[in-house]
Formats: C-alpha cells, structure tokens, sequence
C-alpha cells in the first residue's frame, strides 16, 4: 500500500494541485493507496501560519500512519518538512515493520535562501534525510544552492511536479498588463518588483497577494515602508490575497507574468500563468533556466522593463504552452517502479 500524506493544503499554495495530481495519477494506473484526506478536511488552510492548527494536523497524521502502516508499504511525504518523522521512524523499527519513506523538497534550512530557514530547525532537517529513502526535487537549482557539503546528494532524484492539464489559455478580454503572482516577501524579490513597478508607470501591474492586516501588524519595518511605497504607485492594484478560481480569473485576465523570485525551485504560480495565456518574464536565476528559453529571461532590471514592454506590443505573439512539458505521472512511475 502506498500512503500519500499531505500538509494542510494551504489555500493560497500549490499543494492543492499536487495533491490531488498525484491522486489522479495513481488512480489511472490502477495502483491502491490511501490519503490523510479526512484529516486534511478539518482544517481551514492555513498551516504554518496557525501554528495550533499545523501542530495538530501533525498529530493527528502520526496516530493515522501508526495505526494504519504495515511492513513493506510506502509513505510519500507531499512535504519534506514533517515534524515528528523521527518517532514515525522509531515506531516503525521498534515494531519490526519495513516501511519506505519517500518525500517531494520543496524548500528546507539546508538550501540557502529558504523562507523558513531557522537556525534550530538545519539539524533536523539534516536528521530527516537519513529518515527518507529517497527526495524527490523538481530542479536542480536545489542541488546548487546545498548549504552543508557533507550532505549525501544520491538521496535526491530530480523530478519536475506535474501541472492541472485541464487549465486552457485565454487570449482575449485581458484587464492588466502584468500580473505578480508570488507572496509580498523577501524570497520573492519584491523590492526588485517595485523599482520594475516605478519604471513601468504606463503600464497596468496587478499584485494579488496582500494581507495588508498581516504586514502592518507582523512585519518587518522596512516591507511595512515597501508596502507604503506600492500604495503610492498609481499603476499598481493591492489586492488581498486569492486562491482557486478567483485567482485563476485573475490570471486569465492578465498578458504578462513577472517574477522577481530570490528563491524558486519549480514556479508553480508562473507555470499556472502561462497556462491561463501569460507570457513569463523571469530572473535569469532560481529554476527558470533549466525550464524556459533565454528569450524570456532577465538579468537586470532595465532588461526586465524592456522585456514586459517588448510582450506587450506584440502580445500574444511571444505566447508558448507548457501543456505535456510537466506530469505527475513521472512522480508516479518512478514510486511504482522503485518502491512499489
């Protein structure tokens, strides 16, 4: 039997396409696994935000996987980050039960730049990968930004996430000129976005991902004065934060995607913008090189700003699908072929 074991499928995340890809892929390959699915649905979706609410998601998927994992099954982890993995790894060694740990990396303290890199938090994590049987990564970019060289990298298998094939392009009534679609954010660039943003006063930038209660009340000085200086930027619309099809609308509504991202190991909102009929304007850094041509790539400002402006006038002439560059099923195959 394979387990497939989500976070909370944060509303604002890709985790609710993952999952439920991985799902679908199984599922047309006749393969039985069962999910933490019920206890998933008892959350609202906010995880590492509600810490209460990430705690007991924790807790209540450790007593789901110990009473229901026998030997020579497969847990795959959605998430690397799984507080408690060393208990489960226990249990099931002190129980005599053979049982396979894989995971999907999708951000960790042993890569630099990571969101949540606490400095308590490296040495677990180091611990966790000799707990996994295999890592799965959706780029290379991950393997180059390690941060301790003693770590084994035959642990990691690259693998790209796969994408919702059922998204279709739109081309036409579009209401912005570019669209942000990454959080408001150090590791997201977004100083970066707002000189791009001052440059470009004639063009109509749309930024939803503000929770303007959160950055006044929680955050820093300096992206509290950031987001002041947004505010005065005529050309720019806040708006607060979307996810599912409100935020699919969004996307279909706009011509350019910009990314100014410091850290990025797979693109998921720059993916899901192109598929809605965004053309990507990116950083000639993070994973984007091993995805996209040059063409879409930046490596300065000024070349930024030139390229938005240069997709503009010819829009969509510059537009490609992603359509069969990206499936889960290889996730799949390589968990049915290797673990099953």
């Amino acid at each position: 039997m394979i387990y497939i074991i989500s976070p909370i499928l944060y509303k604002t995340s890709s985790f609710n396409d993952i999952f439920n890809g991985i799902k679908k892929s199984f599922e047309s390959k006749n393969v039985l696994f069962k999910t933490n699915e019920i206890i998933i649905s008892e959350f609202k979706g906010y995880g590492l935000e509600n810490p209460d609410e990430y705690f007991t998601h924790a807790l209540k998927t450790l007593d789901f996987l110990r009473e229901n994992v026998n030997s020579g099954d497969t847990i795959l982890f959605l998430d690397f980050f799984f507080p408690g993995l060393d208990l489960l790894k226990y249990f099931f060694e002190r129980t005599n039960k053979d049982v396979k740990f894989i995971s999907l990396l999708h951000g960790a303290s042993f890569v630099s730049g990571d969101l949540y890199s606490w400095r308590w938090l490296k040495n677990f994590e180091e611990g966790w990968l000799d707990i996994f049987d295999k890592v799965i990564i959706p780029s290379n970019f991950f393997l180059e930004n390690i941060n301790n060289k003693s770590i084994d990298l035959s642990k990691f298998i690259i693998i790209p996430w796969g994408i919702d094939e059922t998204i279709e392009a739109n081309f036409d009534s579009k209401i912005y000129d570019v669209i942000f679609p990454h959080r408001f954010d150090y590791d997201k660039g977004v100083f970066d976005f707002y000189e791009i943003a001052k440059n470009l006063k004639n063009i109509k930038i749309f930024f939803p991902s503000i929770d303007k209660k959160r950055i006044l009340e929680t955050f820093p000085d300096d992206l509290k004065d950031l987001y002041f200086k947004f505010k005065n930027l005529d050309n720019v619309i806040l708006s607060p934060l979307e996810y599912g099809e409100k935020h699919l609308d969004s996307l279909r509504k706009s011509k350019i995607v910009l990314s100014t991202a410091k850290q990025e190991g797979f693109g998921y909102g720059i993916i899901k913008a192109i598929q809605c009929g965004n053309i990507p304007v990116l950083p000639n850094r993070c994973c984007y090189p091993e995805f996209f041509e040059e063409k879409y790539l930046y490596e300065n400002i000024d070349g930024c700003c030139y390229l938005i402006e240069k997709f503009l006038k010819n829009y969509p002439k510059d537009y490609f699908s992603v359509k069969g560059k990206f499936s889960f099923d290889n996730i799949v195959l390589f968990i049915i072929n290797n673990f099953k």
